[in-house]
């Protein structure tokens, strides 16, 4: 009985320990949520109502002179040269002594 009750209390205080060191792991940190956008959605026509801004043409004015003065260099086409077409791949001189070989058996038989 003293033997078993050891065991029993033994066993709980291994447990109570085991949970306080592995509690603070388990706890989750509060997830930081950023801040919400509010989003108006609105229905777009053919012809916005906006009226124009003067800076704004202004600012397309000078974008469409800088276009205007900037030099384009153009290249030439490429050189077109023919391919050379090949009936087959050459083959190296000691392959080609050695089937001139197997031929020349062939035939004497």
């Amino acid at each position: 009985m003293y033997k078993s009750f050891s065991l029993s209390i033994l066993f709980h205080t291994f447990i109570i320990i085991f949970t306080m060191f592995t509690m603070p792991f388990v706890i989750k940190k509060p997830i930081d949520v950023p801040p919400i956008i509010a989003i108006d959605l609105i229905q777009i026509s053919d012809k916005t109502q906006l009226p124009f801004a003067p800076k704004a043409k202004e600012i397309i004015e000078k974008i469409k002179e800088k276009e205007k003065e900037r030099l384009v260099t153009k290249q030439a086409p490429p050189k077109i040269v023919p391919k050379e077409k090949l009936d087959a791949v050459p083959l190296p001189d000691n392959i080609k002594k050695k089937i001139e070989e197997k031929k020349k058996k062939q035939n004497s038989l």
